[in-house]
């Protein structure tokens, strides 16, 4: 909203760009990691998923939050 009124620049990209990289690496990197055979931890995820509504829930979040599809594909986290 701080450029609604001008001209999209050098200024207003890297500031946009400064903002959604992170958000745009993770997308990626799951959207890439979706592509190919998944991960055994993500795999016993979807097998839990299909005995626990509570996980099933949380792994339907994956789509709505992309960030958290990050988490469980790449980092060495796991859903709680």
């Amino acid at each position: 909203m701080e450029y609604k009124n001008s001209n999209w620049d050098v200024e207003t990209g890297e500031s946009y760009w400064n903002r959604t990289k992170q958000y745009v690496k993770e997308v990626t990197e799951w959207t890439n990691a979706m592509t190919k055979p998944l991960p055994e931890h993500v795999v016993q995820l979807l097998l839990q998923g299909a005995q626990d509504q509570v996980k099933a829930n949380e792994i339907a979040e994956w789509f709505a939050n992309p960030t958290k599809a990050y988490e469980a594909f790449i980092s060495t986290t796991t859903i709680h």
